[in-house]
This record gives C-alpha cells, structure tokens and sequence, in this order.
C-alpha cells in the first residue's frame, strides 16, 4: 500500500509537471506563466518594489524553418529555451515560452540597470551557441531581439498592461534592426499617448 501511494504521488507531481512544461523546450509554458506573473505581480505592488519583463523573440525564425526545416527550427528553439533558463539563475527569476518563437522573462526587484546588464548577459550567451543562421538579415548565427519593461506596479496598472510595454519595446527593437534591447518603463502618463488600437488591445 506504501509503494502505491508513492507511485501515485510520483505520478500526480508528473502530471503537473507536465501541465506547466511546454514540451518542446521543456521550461515553464504558457499557462504556468499567467500563474507566476499574477502573483509576481501583486508582491510588487504591495512591497512598492520595481519588477522588470522581457520578451525575447528569435530573429527571423520563419527563415531558418523555411531553409534548415522544421526539426533543426525545433532544435534551435529548444536550445535557446535552454541558454535562457540557464541565465535567470536567482530564485524568482522565472522563464516561460510565450509564443511560436518569443519567450517571456520575469525578474522581480529589478532596476532598469540590472535588466539592461541581464539582457546583455542573454544576447553574449545567445552568441556563444554559435547556431549558424544563414537566411538572417542580421548575422551568420542566430540572434534575440529583446523588449524590457520595468516599473512599480500600481493599483490601476495591470500586468498585462505591463506586457504590453514589453511588446512595445520589443517592436522597437525589432524596427531598429533586431538583435538588440529596448527597454520601456510602464506608467498610464505614456500609455495615454499610445495609439489608440495599442490600448484596445489590452
């Protein structure tokens, strides 16, 4: 009866585990993230401390599908799922896949400083796998554009409003020739200047 109370244990944790794990680069998904970021978020908000969120997406992935093929596309994910997971090394750091070829960063206590080193951190180690990328537009290797977003949560600020930021800043990055970091901070004064549809789209 023990031994099968502990298989069924061990089976239940499996099972969650898999209910957060994005299969194919086997970090946090999608789901696990909406659960991480409300509670990241609402500790911000009551200790007033900054939090920062990245959203890294793989220079022209569309291409290297298209020429190395689908399973090499896979791979080339599932490595750079890995080189990010190694680099969010403190305790509430956490990374989770976002989309197709985006993934999501959370780094609580964050200064503007400390993200920019982080993402700098990320495009070296990013450089170092050395993946060969011969249909971008940017480099012989594959490369990151990465959008930041930092702040003080407030009470009329919403995280995915704070995403929102981050994808904005992403879109910049990506607008000025990729491979590279924009960093926005969030606060309502620039999101009342926004174009409209950009707020609908919350």
């Amino acid at each position: 009866a023990l031994r099968f109370a502990k298989t069924r244990q061990q089976l239940l944790e499996k099972m969650k585990r898999d209910s957060i794990t994005d299969d194919l680069t086997q970090i946090a998904n999608r789901r696990y993230f909406n659960q991480i970021i409300a509670k990241e978020w609402n500790r911000a908000l009551r200790s007033q401390t900054q939090i920062a969120l990245m959203l890294c997406d793989i220079d022209y992935l569309k291409n290297y599908n298209d020429y190395y093929g689908h399973q090499a596309g896979d791979e080339c994910l599932h490595s750079i799922a890995q080189v990010l997971n190694r680099a969010t090394h403190r305790a509430g750091d956490y990374i989770a896949r976002y989309g197709g070829e985006e993934f999501v960063i959370i780094l609580p206590a964050t200064s503007v400083q400390a993200a920019l080193k982080f993402a700098a951190l990320v495009h070296t180690r990013v450089a170092q796998e050395n993946i060969t990328h011969k249909t971008s537009a940017v480099s012989s290797y594959v490369t990151l554009s990465i959008g930041i977003a930092v702040g003080v949560p407030t009470p009329n600020l919403r995280a995915e409003t704070a995403l929102r930021f981050a994808d904005e800043a992403l879109y910049e990055a990506k607008n000025s020739g990729r491979n590279q970091s924009c960093q926005h901070m969030f606060n309502l004064t620039k999101l009342k200047q926004w174009p409209q549809q950009i707020i609908k789209a919350q």
